[in-house]
C-alpha cells in the first residue's frame, strides 16, 4: 500500500490548508511512466496538470520550425525534473485545454498524481476558495517561467546580434 505524498511541500499546492489537500487528493489520479514513455507531447492538446512524485522527466522543446515536410527536428532538453522535488507541469492545459508547449518524458520510471480538467472544475464547484489557489499558484508558476524564458529570449538574441554584428 503506497502513502500519498505531502502535497503542500509542491507549489501548485502552496499555502493550502489540510483540508483544501484532502479535498484536493481526493480528485487526484495516481499514474505510472515507463522509463521513455511520452507524458506530454508539444504540441498536443491536453487537460491534465501532473504532479511529479518519483522518478525523473525531461522536458524538451523543438528549437526549430519544421518548415519541410520530411524534416526531422531535434528537440533541446530544457529541464529535469525530479520527483522528490515534487515538481508540476501541464499547468496550461488544466486551465487553457490548450496546445501543450513542451514534451515530457520519463528519464526512469515515474510515479505521478495528475488533476484532470473535468475534476478541477468539480474542485472549484466544491470549494471555490480552493480553486481559486490553485489558478493563483498556477499563475505564479507561469509567471516565474516567463521571466526565465524573457531572460533566454535576450541572452539569444544578444549571441545573434554579435554573431551578425561580427560578419558585417
Amino acid at each position: 500500500m503506497s502513502t500519498v505524498p505531502d502535497f503542500s511541500k509542491t507549489l501548485i499546492f502552496k499555502d493550502f490548508s489540510a483540508e483544501q489537500l484532502k479535498l484536493v487528493e481526493e480528485y487526484l489520479e495516481l499514474n505510472h511512466y515507463q522509463k521513455s514513455e511520452v507524458i506530454i507531447e508539444e504540441n498536443s492538446k491536453g487537460s491534465r496538470l501532473y504532479v511529479l512524485t518519483s522518478g525523473k522527466v525531461s522536458v524538451t522543446k523543438n528549437l526549430v520550425m519544421d518548415i519541410l515536410d520530411n524534416h526531422d527536428t531535434e528537440a533541446k532538453r530544457l529541464a529535469t525534473l525530479d520527483g522528490k522535488d515534487l515538481p508540476s507541469f501541464g499547468e496550461n492545459g488544466l486551465i487553457l485545454n490548450g496546445l501543450r508547449t513542451a514534451n515530457v518524458i520519463a528519464n526512469e520510471d515515474c510515479t505521478v498524481y495528475e488533476l484532470s480538467g473535468e475534476n478541477f472544475n468539480l474542485i472549484v464547484e466544491k470549494d471555490i476558495k480552493t480553486g481559486y489557489q490553485i489558478v493563483r499558484n498556477i499563475s505564479s508558476i507561469v509567471c516565474k517561467r516567463l521571466e526565465d524564458t524573457d531572460k533566454n529570449v535576450v541572452k539569444l538574441a544578444t549571441a545573434l546580434f554579435l554573431a551578425v554584428g561580427a560578419r558585417t
